[in-house]
């Protein structure tokens, strides 16, 4: 949480359409107000920053650049609403792919299907059986493993970068959610010297990786190796 995703993927967005004419980038995510009141907001900063703010008659939430390329916005987990997209260039980013139903991703892939067409799914790891789970888990797509750890903010121990992950938000995590462990194991991080056991939350929300144990286990894994 909090290390630039959404941030990065408006970058993606934007260089996308500007580098490529004609081209078409859609944005989704499960909500409205995830894929406009986020991601959109950080595309329409960088193109008002290149273009000026768009006038009153112009749509609000979608935009058509200089060099005939578009931009849209769909907040939707049904696949059908995906059909009929398609151009030379395309780029589809699924933010928040945590929240989407596999069958969304199944959908993605069937719109592209030209040589220069991508899909980019960004989210935390939260549950297996996602599109983000499935994206991870597929030959045909990379997988960018980001943990907060890594930040410049948590490195430094200051704010290189205002509104990111922090160091004392870091060390609060710590606290609540991992136990230090004197010897390294399977399950366990090092951090500024010191090894700790996380549970699920602090995999999920801080180092980026996948739950440890199933919603309806007795035991979870951070338990069992806390207790060994």
């Amino acid at each position: 949480n909090g290390v630039g995703k959404t941030f990065l993927a408006a970058d993606l967005a934007v260089h996308f359409a500007i580098s490529h004419p004609k081209s078409w980038v859609i944005c989704t995510a499960p909500t409205r107000r995830q894929v406009r009141s986020l991601l959109w907001r950080e595309i329409r900063r960088r193109l008002d920053h290149r273009y000026g703010a768009p006038g009153p008659s112009e749509p609000r939430w979608n935009a058509l650049l200089p060099n005939g390329s578009r931009l849209d916005t769909l907040a939707t987990n049904q696949p059908e609403r995906l059909q009929g997209y398609h151009a030379e260039h395309l780029l589809l980013i699924a933010d928040e792919a945590s929240g989407l139903d596999t069958e969304l991703l199944d959908a993605a892939e069937g719109i592209c299907v030209a040589d220069n067409n991508r899909i980019v799914a960004i989210g935390n790891p939260t549950q297996r059986g996602t599109a983000l789970d499935a994206a991870s888990s597929r030959a045909s797509f990379r997988s960018e493993h980001i943990s907060a750890l890594t930040h410049p903010n948590v490195l430094a121990n200051r704010i290189i970068i205002p509104g990111a992950t922090t160091h004392a938000a870091v060390t609060r995590a710590l606290a609540d959610w991992c136990r230090p462990t004197p010897d390294p194991v399977a399950e366990s991080f090092p951090f500024e010297g010191t090894n700790y056991l996380p549970n699920d939350q602090f995999r999920v929300r801080f180092l980026g990786e996948w739950p440890a144990s199933a919603r309806a286990a007795l035991f979870d894994a951070y338990a069992v190796a806390a207790a060994i």
